[in-house]
């Protein structure tokens, strides 16, 4: 995977029903562990995470992120949040 490819692992925006909140994803990589395809992944998802970081400490935006991982050889699944 390269990292001219990695908006394809960005989701469209949704609206929610209520409330005007919208939400996106960014799509697992799917590869295991240690394969250049889940190291690129890594990388595209924490430039991202870097780029989203400032906007949730800003006064112009209502923002907050959540980060799961799951899928480990070992059946551990994390959650970080903003």
């Amino acid at each position: 995977m390269e990292a001219s490819n990695g908006s394809n692992l960005v989701s469209e925006i949704k609206d929610s029903i209520v409330n005007n909140y919208c939400s996106f994803f960014i799509i697992p990589d799917g590869s295991k562990e240690g394969y250049d395809a889940s190291d690129d992944g890594d990388i595209i998802r924490e430039k991202l995470i870097d780029h989203l970081k400032p906007l949730c400490k800003s006064d112009e935006y209502h923002l907050s992120f959540g980060e799961i991982s799951f899928g480990s050889d070992d059946g551990t699944t994390t959650f970080k949040h903003s």
